[in-house]
């Protein structure tokens, strides 16, 4: 199998997209014997739930893949799921993205008080447009400018919000979130890292000469400009203890855990 991010265990095959921390695999049932090749008689797709929405879109790519490839007939368990198809990846999503919402209500369910990372499923679904293409845009930009990883930050406890890492002032490509970590080299400890919300990184990148009306913002020089040297000197250090870093793939659609809670509110309400 030369497609990324699989590995193949006998007749387990997992998945794991480092970028973006999506996984899900597939358990196939031995067939008949062949001396020649490893035969399969049936297979199992396994997707967790209680992850993003993100989570089935990029599955349900993979999935099509192997549907396509090798033209199995299916059986779709799920509620409001294909049953015995034909197969559509509107079909499948349908099914786990309600699945998903009802585990997420069953969980609230039983912990009404937990406290779950949200953030608006447009902002979860840039995210890891962004993370997706993460690789491919790496190697195609590499002679040319840093890629940053989209990050998810808790500051004190607070709500989630993203970032990037700008190591060094070096030549980059800023996508729009919420506070850019900023790479300072040899500082001491304690002033190694700044942390600078997206609106004051515009407003210096636009005195340099920026265009800063793209997404994402794109900054290549062969030496830094002097406005981003002083100004990057003069932003205060971070202290790291503060930053929790969450994986993209812990924040849930705000939307999904609205309606997950208002379920699970009314199914606490009903007469047992």
């Amino acid at each position: 199998m030369n497609r990324p991010h699989y590995d193949i265990d006998q007749y387990d095959v997992s998945y794991l997209n480092i970028d973006t921390q999506v996984g899900f695999g597939f358990r196939f049932m031995p067939g008949g014997w062949n001396p020649l090749r490893r035969t399969v008689r049936a297979g199992r797709f396994v997707l967790p739930y209680c992850h993003p929405g993100f989570y089935g879109i990029e599955a349900e790519s993979e999935l099509s893949a192997f549907i396509s490839a090798f033209g199995p007939t299916i059986e779709d368990p799920q509620m409001r799921g294909m049953e015995e198809g034909p197969y559509s990846g509107e079909g499948f999503l349908r099914g786990w993205n309600f699945g998903n919402q009802h585990a997420v209500g069953l969980m609230l369910s039983r912990e009404p008080d937990l406290d779950l990372p949200t953030l608006p499923g447009e902002i979860l679904a840039r995210v890891w447009r962004w993370n997706h293409s993460l690789t491919a845009d790496r190697l195609r930009l590499r002679d040319r400018r840093f890629v940053p990883q989209i990050m998810m930050l808790r500051r004190d406890g607070g709500a989630p919000c993203t970032s990037v890492v700008w190591p060094t002032a070096m030549p980059v490509s800023l996508p729009k979130v919420d506070y850019v970590m900023l790479g300072r080299g040899n500082r001491p400890d304690a002033q190694s890292f700044a942390l600078a919300p997206w609106s004051e990184v515009v407003e210096i990148l636009a005195k340099a000469g920026f265009d800063t009306s793209k997404d994402p913002i794109e900054i290549e020089y062969f030496w830094a400009p002097p406005e981003i040297t002083r100004w990057l000197a003069s932003v205060p250090g971070v202290n790291l203890d503060t930053l929790q870093q969450i994986q993209p793939h812990e924040v849930m659609d705000a939307e999904i855990v609205a309606a997950a809670r208002a379920s699970a509110t009314i199914d606490r309400s009903l007469p047992r």
